[in-house]
């Protein structure tokens, strides 16, 4: 396989992986470092274990070189928005609108693809699909489990924020970070079993912020005219704490309410699996999803659970939030709704 044109190359630390991309293109590789936070990044390599596992990605964006090419089967095995996925026991395939596509070796964790010139003018579409699908699908085939979640700690201790897209988890995430919690991540996370039993770490990616949740934080008046959503660096807010891994402690659904006060209720251990799988999309193999299971499993069974209504303003939401998780010491096997 040619290889001497991946000219350019990346590195993303990610506690005790390396993720490695591997370009003939500069815009290839400035469309992942600028999607990348750079303070964030730095206390994952200076908190990392050592040495590290590789998790290779290589995109071409010329003609493929041989054994780069289009999956030949004619019909995919799962589809998911613009990304068709055509799976084997140790090999996936994924193609981006029927145009880019990546061969992914899930034994090796080296994925290599071809970007095709319409994508090569999309950073988003290269940073968020190109790049990071085929990443989480070498991850999960490592056992590591990927939740669509914000999330915050105290001390080493993990708040997981999640929901659905609209629901205010960002919003939330931001509000709890800039008051009196440690920030981890407003988006995604990932799970997986560590010495220590189940830890919890982030992607260094920059904060998501829509139009709306902007608008409830006086320090981002500055992009006032800006619309949409906006990808912020850490040192353009006002988080002050920031870790990269922790163990868990609670998760919280974020769901819209109704008038001024928010309320926090407690949730059954089996709710909280059910709706845990909702935001762990695994499309992998049979056996990443067995283990994708039973990291959710055990994470429900490890965290206090908790759904969450916000009202009109996240005024008084931080204070709620911590009343509740650390008004009284934890005792073992307590947890509402279980």
């Amino acid at each position: 396989m040619d290889t001497k044109r991946l000219r350019f190359q990346t590195i993303i630390p990610l506690q005790k992986y390396s993720l490695i991309l591997k370009s003939d293109s500069e815009k290839i590789i400035e469309a992942v470092s600028c999607w990348v936070d750079a303070d964030i990044a730095g206390r994952h390599s200076a908190d990392a274990l050592s040495p590290r596992v590789p998790v290779e990605v290589d995109l071409y964006s010329g003609l493929p070189p041989a054994g780069v090419e289009m999956p030949s089967s004619p019909a995919p095995t799962a589809v998911f928005e613009d990304v068709k996925f055509y799976l084997d026991s140790d090999y996936t395939a994924l193609t981006f609108d029927d145009k880019s596509f990546v061969n992914v070796d899930l034994k090796k964790g080296i994925a290599r693809g071809f970007v095709c010139k319409e994508h090569l003018e999309a950073p988003w579409t290269i940073s968020h699909r190109i790049f990071y699908v085929p990443v989480l699908e070498m991850m999960r085939a490592k056992g590591v489990c990927y939740i669509h979640a914000g999330c915050v700690c105290r001390g080493n201790q993990s708040i997981l924020l999640s929901g659905g897209s609209g629901h205010g988890k960002s919003t939330l995430t931001y509000a709890l970070a800039r008051s009196r919690f440690s920030y981890l991540s407003d988006d995604a996370v990932f799970v997986e079993n560590g010495p220590a039993g189940i830890e919890i770490f982030s992607f260094p990616e920059k904060i998501k912020l829509d139009t709306n949740s902007r608008s409830f934080f006086p320090e981002f008046d500055e992009f006032e005219k800006s619309r949409g959503k906006m990808e912020i660096p850490l040192k353009s807010t006002r988080i002050s704490d920031v870790v990269v891994r922790g163990e868990p402690y609670a998760v919280i659904f974020c769901g819209i309410g109704h008038g001024k006060e928010s309320k926090l209720a407690g949730l059954p251990r089996s709710e909280t699996l059910l709706r845990l799988i909702g935001q762990s999309v695994s499309i992998a193999s049979k056996k990443s999803i067995e283990r994708n299971l039973d990291m959710l499993m055990a994470l429900s069974e490890a965290s206090r659970s908790y759904e969450l209504k916000v009202g009109n303003t996240f005024e008084g939401v931080p204070e709620l939030i911590e009343s509740a998780l650390f008004a009284q010491p934890r005792t073992g096997g307590e947890r509402p709704g279980s």
